[in-house]
């Protein structure tokens, strides 16, 4: 075969090389966004089930919710987040030779991650709504307890499947394997720390019944001539954590790390677990005494 001179060489990588780097970050948003969805859609049936053993659950169908200040990142702004850490990670590898069909797969996979964006913010949306409600109630904090309690079984048998295929696994597999999962929260991480996102993007939503002058002693926790429809009602529960937001560890459905009571106060990120101090989770490990994951990973 006739070798391309060198300079044709690079002018053709450079396209290729720019295209593989698009689709990458797409990917990378279709499949952090899905996994965010799948917990996000657990936590609303678990929070449906609690609700339930409380008789709270005609009372939570009756609401409204005022729409909230910051509803998230649009598509491309997380895009963006996404396309950044690409670049950060150097030029990627690609075996496509064609930058016709690698242009065709940019916009198939742009078509995915859109779609997957979409769903994931919709679920937050919905689970955040539940959220509110039960803050409204006063019951968060049981509503943790009872997922500690309720899902431990369920979570041990899961890891200890998931440990013993770890322990069959080739060790480069199982390297390339965690080193996504780690790349996944860090993009997490950096879609919950954009700059237009300061204090979460779900502490807005409003309970259509929750009224001020019945709970919380009737003191209002926020200024009450701010925005229109932002939740000036509801203490700030969350306060600096990335609960409900897009790196949420989500221990309500994957687990407590491991000696970690299920109170928020131990887990609060104001507590150490949050912003600039949540590193990649751990991978899954044997189910410990107390049954609860490393970290609350997610796999």
């Amino acid at each position: 075969m006739l070798a391309l001179p060198q300079q044709a060489t690079s002018a053709l990588s450079a396209p290729l090389a720019n295209l593989q780097m698009e689709f990458n970050a797409l990917a990378s948003v279709t499949n952090t966004a899905g996994d965010g969805t799948r917990d996000a859609n657990k936590r609303i049936e678990l929070m449906k089930g609690y609700m339930a053993s409380v008789k709270l659950t005609d009372e939570f169908a009756k609401q409204k919710f005022g729409a909230p200040k910051n509803p998230g990142l649009t598509f491309m702004q997380a895009y963006q987040v996404a396309l950044r850490q690409a670049q950060l990670a150097g030029a990627p590898a690609s075996t496509a030779t064609d930058i016709a069909v690698l242009a065709r797969e940019v916009g198939a996979q742009t078509t995915l991650a859109q779609d997957s964006f979409a769903k994931y913010q919709a679920a937050l949306a919905t689970a955040a709504q539940g959220m509110a409600f039960l803050q409204s109630k006063g019951q968060l904090d049981a509503y943790y307890q009872w997922t500690a309690t309720t899902q431990a079984d369920k979570r041990n048998a899961r890891l200890a499947q998931e440990a013993a295929l770890r322990a069959k696994t080739d060790a480069a597999a199982q390297a390339l394997e965690d080193a996504n999962v780690a790349a996944a929260r860090r993009l997490q991480i950096a879609w919950d720390e954009h700059p237009i996102i300061t204090d979460g993007n779900d502490y807005s939503w409003r309970p259509s019944q929750f009224n001020p002058s019945t709970e919380n002693n009737g003191q209002s926790n926020y200024d009450e001539s701010s925005t229109s429809g932002y939740n000036n009602d509801l203490p700030n529960y969350w306060g600096g954590s990335y609960e409900g937001g897009y790196a949420d560890p989500y221990y309500d459905v994957n687990g407590f790390p491991n000696g970690i009571d299920p109170n928020r106060n131990a887990w609060h990120r104001s507590s150490g677990a949050g912003r600039g101090s949540a590193g990649p989770i751990a991978p899954p490990s044997a189910p410990a005494l107390g049954g609860h994951d490393a970290g609350g990973a997610h796999r």
